[in-house]
């Protein structure tokens, strides 16, 4: 999978796993915020961005992500929605390797029945969405502000029927790592919906070690929202696995 570097190496390592539909450039200015402290790598996950010629199955995406692991020993995973939930199947793999991770809008336990009906209804949609019009449902639907403009009209560029469905596929096959020994922090926004929310809870059930929190004020992509907030909440949980003093819980 291609991948971004910023900041010292000699220092611990932060792995950021993007949203669907995105690419490494949405965690520029979090990385930026992070970047004199940690070690901070972006990948493209597969069918995204520079990764687009690689398949997207859970299995290889997890796979990929181990042999980046044992290249940098032991790291800190921060993932956004389709990435929380290649987070959450990466501690069940790969917990020798991580020592902190922290999960964003992320939707676990999608019914197989539940994603042929989206495969067949809802993908194709797709098909027929320009990506400027993408670019612009996206800026508007997530609160993302302008200057993000061309990152989000270049990943829309990758966006297609397959992709979609191939994420779909991917949220099926979430492992949770039910026996978590690493300090995990699940966080939705405020304003995301009652699925994403019914999935922290879930989640924060099952996974021993996981802590729940709502981050006031913002929605789905809030990395794009306040990447300042989103770093700190970053740079405090992996420094000592406490909760920045706004968030909720």
């Amino acid at each position: 999978m291609f991948k971004v570097e910023m900041g010292n190496t000699a220092n611990e390592t932060i792995i950021f796993l993007h949203g669907g539909g995105l690419d490494h450039t949405q965690w520029k200015e979090v990385m930026h915020h992070l970047s004199e402290r940690f070690h901070c790598v972006a990948v493209d996950l597969p069918m995204h961005g520079r990764s687009v010629h690689i398949p997207l199955t859970m299995e290889g995406t997890v796979s990929h992500l181990g042999e980046l692991f044992a290249q940098y020993g032991q790291v800190h995973v921060v993932g956004l929605s389709l990435g929380g939930a290649i987070t959450l199947t990466a501690l069940h793999r790969f917990q020798q390797y991580i020592k902190s991770a922290v999960i964003s809008g992320t939707t676990v336990s999608l019914r197989v029945e539940d994603v042929k009906l989206l495969n067949t209804y809802v993908a194709p949609v797709y098909q027929v969405i320009k990506p400027e019009w993408m670019t612009m449902l996206m800026m508007k639907g997530f609160n993302i502000p302008s200057r993000f403009k061309s990152e989000i009209n270049r990943a829309s560029q990758s966006i297609n029927v397959e992709q979609v469905r191939a994420m779909f596929n991917v949220l099926t096959e979430v492992e949770l790592p039910v026996l978590n020994q690493s300090p995990l922090l699940v966080v939705v926004g405020e304003k995301e919906n009652n699925l994403v929310k019914r999935a922290q809870a879930e989640i924060c059930t099952y996974v021993e070690h996981s802590e729940a929190a709502i981050v006031p004020k913002v929605g789905h992509v809030w990395s794009y929202e306040n990447p300042v907030l989103f770093a700190q909440v970053i740079e405090q949980w992996c420094t000592d696995q406490t909760m920045h003093y706004v968030l909720n819980n």
